[in-house]
């Protein structure tokens, strides 16, 4: 995936956003400028990361949404 035209190939084909700057030069323009997956400065400078919240709390919350999936079918 480090090679631009790898990168972008798969960008375009799995759907997710890349990373490669060289690769997002190679994506067609209704895909560049798509903001859900490209946001502009604005946008990032307020969206927020999640802590790693270690092995304990992962396993809680994957087995929480889990039950949650089940029940919610």
């Amino acid at each position: 995936m480090n090679e631009p035209k790898n990168a972008a190939q798969n960008a375009e084909y799995i759907g997710y956003a890349t990373p490669n700057k060289k690769a997002l030069a190679l994506l067609p323009k209704s895909i560049r400028n798509d903001r859900q997956f490209y946001p502009d400065d604005k946008t990032i400078a307020h969206l927020q990361v999640y802590d790693d919240l270690g092995q304990k709390w992962t396993e809680k919350y994957n087995d929480a949404f889990l039950e949650f999936k089940m029940v919610n079918r």
